[in-house]
């Protein structure tokens, strides 16, 4: 078998490190990336193939239109980086990120703003600053942890914002329109749209997370589009019924127990969708654990209906790229409220 290999460049991932937790889609053709981390995070910022022979750019392209995306998950505070704190546990924080881009595409405003809680008043004082500050910001898109259901979100672990019509009062109270989709929808279509830019369209794409703090979590695109499903609900693989019992319970028995659980996800996945592509990303996940998922695959599914799999560690951009697109192109199958 050949080493795992970057996506962007084919070299082995001990030859391409770089500390970041943030990037900037690639402008005009150029990579620009701005840098911001929360007080001591730091990750690696890398692309892997479990197929190298496969392997592309992972850029994003050129925009054209001008949007604001908000998105909010939960993060580790700084004093507890090493520890995998799950979302009830003490010292656990919580932020809001946002892009401002101008009517190039390019981001000319960043930033994070840590909170003891989001609600959704958390947002509507955000984006009135913003607004205050650019009042030519016409369309907001935001992305959150968790799903929506006629506009009110559920399953989120910024539970404040559990039950909150989100995107229907602040359009009460700003001039403004606004989106809201699931985290992993726009990573998922931030992915799509990367590799569309340099010429690999698969007819389906799975993105599958394994965020720390949390189960994991899916967005599916099918021929560029994502999908939603009836009820906003398709891809919540967390509701899965995993083989080993309750999987907020796997998580903490450490990396076979992940390895386990992401190999379901995927096999579920192959047999239902066929897609050509997954991607894998998250702090639970690494590059390390590509080859193992991927043999336990094989004992489920033959190997030549395998998608190419892959494994991002920095998400960011493609979590920017996917909601800046989705304010700009709204591509969905189907879009229940």
């Amino acid at each position: 078998t050949n080493p795992a290999r970057t996506a962007d460049t084919g070299k082995p991932i001990s030859a391409r490190y770089n500390s970041s937790t943030a990037a900037c889609p690639a402008m005009r053709g150029r990579e620009n990336r701005l840098r911001g981390s929360p007080a001591g995070a730091s990750r690696p910022h890398s692309s892997v193939t479990c197929r190298p022979d496969t392997a592309s750019r992972w850029d994003t392209p050129a925009t054209r239109k001008f949007s604001c995306w908000v998105s909010l998950r939960r993060a580790v505070s700084p004093m507890s980086m090493a520890a995998s704190t799950p979302p009830s546990s003490a010292g656990s924080q919580r932020y809001l990120s946002y892009t401002v881009f101008d009517l190039l595409g390019n981001p000319v405003k960043q930033n994070q703003v840590w909170l003891e809680d989001v609600t959704y008043e958390s947002f509507e004082e955000l984006i009135g600053i913003l607004i205050q500050k650019d009042s030519s910001i016409k369309k907001v898109s935001i992305g959150i942890p968790g799903y929506y259901d006629n506009n009110h979100i559920h399953s989120c672990t910024m539970t404040a914002l559990n039950g909150c019509d989100l995107t229907g009062r602040l359009s009460k109270r700003f001039a403004c329109e606004f989106m809201m989709e699931n985290n992993m929808n726009a990573i998922a279509y931030g992915l799509y749209d990367a590799r569309r830019a340099h010429g690999h369209t698969p007819a389906a794409l799975v993105a599958v997370s394994f965020f720390e703090g949390s189960g994991p979590g899916s967005g599916i695109i099918i021929d560029g589009k994502i999908y939603l499903g009836k009820s906003n609900f398709a891809g919540e693989v967390v509701f899965l019924p995993y083989q080993d019992g309750n999987i907020y319970d796997l998580v903490k028995q450490g990396q076979e127990s992940i390895v386990k659980s992401t190999a379901q996800v995927v096999c579920s996945y192959c047999a239902i969708l066929n897609p050509e592509t997954c991607v894998l990303t998250g702090e639970n996940l690494s590059a390390d654990l590509c080859r193992p998922i991927l043999e336990r695959c094989k004992r489920s599914i033959p190997e030549q209906h395998l998608p190419e799999l892959l494994y991002i560690s920095n998400y960011n951009q493609y979590y920017q790229n996917g909601l800046f697109r989705i304010a700009l192109n709204s591509p969905y199958h189907h879009r229940p409220r």
